[in-house]
């Protein structure tokens, strides 16, 4: 009798132990769908272009806002060699990448289809684990487009004021002696 209550004690015990168990585990599994979500939604929405590439050299991530300013679908470029989908500027960064290590910020013209060229700000950096074994690349890139657009449009403006004054001065400069001579 005592032997049968132990064994039933130890089998409650088991019962409740594999209970919490598996509540932690349902939550754990929960919390890890909540952060991929979290993640993904993150990366597919960033206001800047994103490319990573993995430890085989397949591209891996294409966010929305990389198909917009590179002008290719993330279907054609998914889990493809960079080599076969990216504009040759964006390949000379990979391949700078292999020879060091350090993360690289450069500005680049990055021709699109249709022979438009897109300027870029890029930010590529190798991808390491806490062991220091090689995960991929992972490259930023935003369009200056319209940046370089109103960059353009402040030099103008800056040059008409320019034009302005001087002619306001050479105005003055001429209205003085043809006010004392009409005087």
């Amino acid at each position: 009798m005592i032997v049968m209550a132990l064994i039933l004690l130890l089998i409650g015990f088991a019962g409740i132990v594999s209970l919490f168990l598996a509540q932690a585990y349902r939550s754990t599994r929960a919390s890890l769908s909540r952060v991929k979500a979290f993640s993904d939604n993150l990366v597919k929405n960033m206001p800047i272009g994103l490319l990573a590439v993995d430890v085989d050299g397949r591209i891996v991530s294409f966010n929305q806002t990389a198909e917009t300013v590179l002008q290719l679908s993330s279907g054609k470029v998914l889990w493809k060699k960079p080599r076969e989908v990216l504009p040759e500027p964006m390949l000379e960064l990979t391949d700078h990448l292999k020879t060091e290590k350090g993360p690289l910020e450069k500005e680049i013209d990055c021709p699109v289809t249709g022979g438009k060229i897109i300027p870029l700000e890029v930010i590529a950096t190798f991808l390491q684990d806490e062991t220091g074994a090689f995960l991929g690349y992972v490259i930023l890139f935003r369009d200056l487009s319209e940046i370089k657009q109103l960059k353009r449009e402040i030099e103008r403006n800056q040059r008409l004021a320019s034009v302005g004054k001087l002619a306001a001065g050479i105005a003055h400069e001429i209205r003085n002696p043809l006010s004392s001579i009409k005087g």
